[in-house]
């Protein structure tokens, strides 16, 4: 398939005889549920000249892409949630010049290990279908001169000092924070449970069909709505052990930046292990200077995927303080969604894309509360679950009052074609 082709290339990058074992055994356990834009993307500036010799697509422009995972532990006695994330991001300025990564860790207290990596023989990053992602920040003496590429654990462990790699089915890591020089660490392997769509179907673009055009930047995509994970993470001089926990992974990249945002993410709510949360809502540009608010509430039950978003819903809402409670609704036909959610922790502040490179736009907790109810047209209750992991954020701005947004859709000519070549989830649901 083409799918295990793309896994091949990837194992080919380890090179000089690296057969990269967890890459085969990742082979033999791939079912080709893979979300779409799971492999690299690249500013239009670096891509294929057209005839002439004229670039495809606008002239330079700066280029980010991230990729954000999470994974939920919990204490043993109380339960209590501690969860961890890892941002990795990369960055290209106007022109090209001074490329530069950077590496988040986020821990259960809600504070983070930043460290940034200067443009050391650039990153790896396979362009297939498949996630593949490896930069370096320093190494063994003896590997100063080789370029990142994917390594099998204890090769990495053995001459990576600080930098990470990165495939949908494994997360290994060090970093060096550049203020403080305290270090944190994680190998997580990850087994895959959802992606974005139904259970056993072909996954769906989380932006739809229209993600392939380059005019709705920036681009972002769930590539993991669900998985499980084993390993391990160093944080705070201790070790945490993580074992079949809950996991999490997404990403976003382009020329274009948010002007502003909020997101939620739960996969974690006791006595529903198949349930996962993802909403989010944005202010992005368009074409030109136009500016336009979308949102999505996406959830992931009983094997079925609905997704709530600005396409196929009548009316969709939210109600974001500048910090501390979050509140979504948004109505189809068939179903309502409500979802609430809270936290009391201040949060931390990472890194989020801009014009002017990654800067601490974000607020982020690990530990909100969050309520998500569905209810038929009927009023009949579907689903009331509840969780105290919830991951939630805002980015951007000005975030100096509620932001407060209520559309109402009557369903175009465009969201009666994607639904034509894609389906409608909200219609195709069965709960």
């Amino acid at each position: 398939s083409a799918a295990r082709r793309s896994w091949a290339g990837c194992a080919r990058a380890g090179a000089d005889g690296e057969a990269a074992d967890w890459i085969a055994e990742a082979v033999r356990r791939h079912a080709g549920a893979v979300a779409p834009h799971s492999g690299a993307h690249r500013p239009r500036s670096r891509r294929a000249r057209r005839p002439g010799g004229s670039r495809r697509g606008e002239a330079d422009a700066p280029f980010f892409e991230g990729i954000f995972y999470r994974v939920t532990l919990r204490e043993e006695e109380s339960r209590r949630p501690l969860p961890f994330a890892v941002v990795v991001n990369y960055e290209e300025p106007l022109g090209g010049a001074g490329s530069r990564g950077s590496m988040q860790l986020m821990g259960p207290d809600d504070t983070a290990l930043t460290q940034f990596i200067s443009n050391r023989g650039d990153r790896y990053a396979s362009e297939s279908d498949i996630l593949c992602v490896s930069h370096w920040a320093e190494t063994t003496p003896d590997w100063s001169s080789r370029r990142p590429r994917l390594l099998t654990s204890d090769t990495f462990a053995a001459h990576v000092l600080q930098g990470y790699q990165l495939t949908s089915h494994i997360q290994q890591g060090r970093l060096v924070d550049d203020e403080s020089g305290q270090e944190g660490a994680w190998e997580i392997r990850t087994r895959p449970v959802l992606a974005w769509g139904d259970r056993g179907a072909a996954q769906r673009a989380t932006a739809s069909i229209l993600s392939h055009l380059e005019i709705f930047e920036p681009g972002y995509q769930v590539l993991m709505a669900h998985g499980l994970a084993s390993g391990w993470v160093r944080w705070g001089g201790k070790r945490y052990t993580v074992e079949n926990a809950p996991c999490y992974m997404e990403k976003n990249w382009g020329s274009a930046f948010p002007l502003k945002w909020y997101w939620m993410q739960c996969n974690s709510f006791e006595g529903y292990p198949d349930l996962t949360l993802t909403s989010v809502g944005s202010t992005r540009k368009t074409i030109g200077s136009l500016e336009e608010e979308v949102g999505t509430v996406a959830v992931h039950y009983n094997g079925q995927f609905m997704d709530f978003n600005s396409l196929f819903c009548r009316s969709l809402e939210w109600t974001v303080d500048p910090w501390g409670t979050w509140r979504v609704e948004a109505c189809s036909d068939r179903y309502l969604c409500i979802v609430e959610a809270s936290v009391t922790r201040p949060g931390c502040t990472l890194l989020g894309p801009t014009v002017t490179g990654m800067e601490p736009v974000c607020r982020d907790s690990g530990h909100g509360s969050v309520r998500l109810q569905i209810l038929a047209a009927d009023g009949r209750v579907i689903l009331d679950a509840r969780s105290d992991a919830c991951a939630v954020e805002v980015g951007g701005g000005p975030w100096e009052e509620t932001w407060e947004v209520a559309k109402e859709f009557r369903g175009d000519g465009i969201a009666r074609f994607i639904s034509l070549v894609e389906g409608n989830s909200l219609e195709t649901a069965t709960l």
